[in-house]
């Protein structure tokens, strides 16, 4: 094979690679602010109940507070299963490492085998890794959201 069939393959391993980096951190950060908002309206619920308890002058507000928190973590706890930002991140932090792995494996095999790399192999590899992924995004995030029509 010629070198521009190497390039173009390195290439494209280079920039699924990077995708799906940049998409597995994206949804990282959104899972992270899904959990951690979760977790701060919860410890404000919790001190607005026993603040309630102590100054009974505020107890009606102290109810409206505990109330909105309440609902703001529902709403958040339904986007975050709407979402799903932690199966996204898994599945694409998956497809980071695997893309790694094949540009580490591209690499040497160009040192070693030069102008005789097998380029269909790695073109099958992505192909594979792409077919994989989506049927794992499927699974994962396809048929949590879809509903029995039983």
């Amino acid at each position: 094979m010629d070198n521009k069939t190497h390039q173009l393959l390195k290439d494209q391993i280079s920039t699924l690679k990077l995708q799906f980096q940049k998409q597995a951190q994206k949804h990282k950060k959104l899972d992270r602010r899904f959990s951690y908002s979760i977790f701060f309206l919860t410890g404000v619920s919790t001190l607005l109940a026993s603040a309630s308890g102590l100054f009974e002058i505020f107890e009606r507000m102290f109810s409206l507070l505990i109330v909105a928190c309440t609902a703001s973590i529902g709403v958040i706890t339904s986007l975050q299963g709407k979402r799903k930002a932690e199966d996204l991140w898994l599945i694409e932090l998956h497809l980071f490492h695997a893309f790694s792995d094949l540009e580490r494996e591209f690499e040497y095999k160009q040192a070693k085998d030069g102008d005789n790399l097998d380029t269909d192999y790695f073109f099958n590899q992505i192909s594979i890794l792409l077919n994989e992924s989506k049927a794992e995004w499927q699974k994962s995030v396809l048929e949590k959201n879809v509903k029995s029509v039983e």
